[in-house]
Formats: structure tokens, C-alpha cells, sequence
């Protein structure tokens, strides 16, 4: 679904890097771009739609996703 906002990305590691420093990397930019978000960009949290993951030009994995009901519902309907 579209987003009807800003789309932030941020470089937090390298294909190069261990998984445990990556998943160390992810664990420390997390609060801090949140923070940023909420400070400096005026954007509740209760905004973020969703935060992923992405390794060059894979697919994202979505960590955190904020869906409500009719989201929910239209995924379960379409996959039936």
C-alpha cells in the first residue's frame, strides 16, 4: 500500500559485516532515528507505518509493521 508520507532510509551496516554486527547495528540506529523522527521531524509514533530491513535490492523484511483492522482484514480476505 502507498505510503501518504515521508519515507526515511538509513545505511546501518554492510553485506561485508557479520550478522551479529548488523543485528547490533539495527539494535543501536533504532532508537536513535525514532528519537529523530519524534523530535526533530514532529512525527508520532503512532505515524511510523512501517520499519524494514533491505539488503541491496531484495525484498524488504518488515520488522515492525502498524496495521489496523481493515488492513488486517483486507490481507486475510485477499489471501482466501
Amino acid at each position: 500500500m502507498p505510503s501518504n508520507g515521508p519515507n526515511y532510509s538509513v545505511k546501518i551496516g554492510r553485506v561485508s559485516q557479520d550478522a551479529k554486527d548488523v543485528a547490533k547495528n539495527v539494535m543501536a540506529a533504532l532508537p536513535q532515528l525514532l528519537g529523530h523522527l519524534t523530535c526533530w521531524d514532529d512525527i508520532s509514533f503512532e505515524n511510523v507505518q512501517q520499519i524494514s530491513l533491505k539488503v541491496d535490492e531484495q525484498i524488504d523484511l518488515p520488522i515492525y509493521s502498524n496495521l489496523n483492522k481493515t488492513d488486517v482484514e483486507a490481507f486475510v480476505q485477499q489471501k482466501s
